[in-house]
């Protein structure tokens, strides 16, 4: 995961000099954890759903231009790359659906 944002970050995202893009791998690590932990109860499933729900929500809003910024850190830029959470969360589904294959078709 890290290695395909990284990638694709230094190719597509030109103005990101020095970017590390470590929030889209925290995006695709909780999201192939909420997919692929084994729950409990029926309450910590619904608990990672809506989590889930919220991360796409949060991209949406994010895609659609609106970024969540941070501009009290000490007057510093801060830039949301909307791209790096958006694979985040791809590379975690593709990696669990992947998993899953092997699972459906043994």
């Amino acid at each position: 995961m890290i290695l395909f944002n990284g990638v694709i970050l230094f190719v597509f995202e030109d103005n990101m000099m020095y970017y590390g893009g470590i929030s889209g791998v925290n995006y695709a690590f909780l999201f192939y954890l909420l997919l692929s932990f084994s729950y409990p109860s029926k309450t910590w499933k619904r608990v990672s759903q809506l989590i889930i729900l919220i991360l796409i929500v949060k991209l949406c809003i994010e895609l659609y231009n609106c970024p969540l910024t941070l501009g009290y850190l000490e007057k510093e830029s801060f830039r949301v790359s909307t791209l790096s959470h958006a694979l985040g969360i791809l590379s975690a589904w593709l990696i669990y659906m992947y998993e899953k294959r092997k699972e459906w078709y043994g």
